[in-house]
């Protein structure tokens, strides 16, 4: 409740706040019973990073340190403890929809508003999915370009069923850069694994690029008929906008071949 966040500030002294909001989508942050939470919601206690990792527990009250300097020194990256069945996973890349801002120089004044704005940090992913003429289809990977990063994926249809439509939002890992530039992007490189009905598998890969505050609809269609593979973009301004990318490819009909030896 934003109306209940009232902070006690000296006055004479310039603050600066740093503000971070993440909204639990396909992946939930990690949390034990009694409200301590993971990445990135663990502190340090100085600037060059010797800090012991300890997690957070997370009130609706501020907490003043008055003997050692603490400060949440992740919520400026991605890097997310996310709840498996067990335990945890750490994804640089989260499935949850984030937003950071900062306010420096603030004045306090009696009855003052600290007004921060919070920008969006993360992009969206939406999956149009055609079942197979034969076999069976996945989303086997999606890697982040030149980084060692990827993104869970768990998208996959059969020949019979109905078109799949999956969609999730992803925090970037750069969270304050993403903050700080103006157009922050990303490229994306979508595996596609086709299982055939004769045992053979097939793969194929399209190169993306994601855009922050952009949902971007992949739509997935194979077949062994056409030889043609497009890729369309489609732009939409407005807040949380919208792209498509068309991933159109051949793998060859799937036809009974008598087999001949020739001794």
């Amino acid at each position: 409740n934003i109306q209940d966040m009232t902070i006690s500030l000296i006055s004479g002294y310039k603050y600066k706040f740093e503000c971070t909001m993440i909204q639990n989508d396909n992946d939930i942050i990690y949390h034990d019973k009694n409200g301590y939470y993971g990445r990135p919601f663990i502190y340090g206690d100085s600037y060059n990073g010797n800090y012991n990792g300890s997690t957070v527990q997370l009130t609706n009250k501020f907490n003043v340190s008055t003997t050692d300097y603490q400060y949440l020194d992740y919520i400026k990256y991605g890097t997310t403890d996310v709840c498996t069945e067990s335990s945890f996973v750490r994804s640089n890349y989260p499935k949850t929809d984030r937003f950071y801002g900062e306010l420096t120089d603030y004045i306090p004044t009696k009855d003052g508003v600290a007004n921060i704005d919070l920008k969006r940090t993360a992009f969206g992913l939406k999956f149009i999915v055609t079942p197979p003429i034969d076999g069976k289809l996945y989303i086997n990977s999606i890697t982040i370009n030149n980084e060692s990063n990827s993104i869970n994926s768990n998208v996959e249809v059969s020949i019979g069923e109905n078109v799949l439509e999956t969609s999730f939002m992803c925090t970037f890992y750069e969270v304050y850069k993403c903050w700080q530039a103006e157009d922050y992007t990303k490229d994306l490189t979508i595996q596609l694994k086709w299982e055939r009905d004769n045992g053979a598998t097939q793969t194929f890969e399209k190169v993306i690029t994601v855009k922050r505050n952009v949902m971007t609809t992949v739509n997935v269609n194979v077949n062994g008929s056409t030889t043609d593979s497009s890729l369309g973009v489609k732009e939409d301004d407005t807040p949380m906008g919208n792209e498509n990318v068309d991933m159109n490819f051949n793998g060859g009909d799937l036809d009974d071949n008598e087999v001949n030896p020739n001794i």
